[in-house]
């Protein structure tokens, strides 16, 4: 397993987001309640971009079709969909994902 860092951890802060191409995936990074996530930047209904949703009361709505994923879960109540999420890793002041 390796560790690829994705940012470095102080410039995350609530609010913050950002998209990185790293080994042919499309991830989104963000920060929602002091809480560091990260996703495939894609809807996994119809294939738009996250990075554009608007986040409310825990939820990341798609900007094409409004379908809304809890944060923490990944999941869209209202339609079974799910999101690809990234488990958050640390490492010498950065934040990033462990590939295997």
């Amino acid at each position: 397993m390796r560790f690829l860092a994705l940012e470095k951890q102080h410039r995350m802060h609530d609010g913050y987001r950002r998209v990185i191409a790293l080994e042919g995936r499309n991830l989104l990074l963000f920060q929602h309640d002091g809480q560091i996530h990260i996703i495939d930047n894609e809807c996994p209904h119809a294939g738009a971009n996250l990075e554009k949703g608007s986040i409310q009361g825990g939820e990341l709505r798609c900007p094409w079709h409004g379908i809304a994923f809890d944060i923490e879960s990944g999941y869209a109540a209202n339609c079974g969909l799910q999101l690809v999420k990234y488990k958050a890793a640390f490492e010498q002041q950065s934040v990033g994902i462990v590939i295997e």
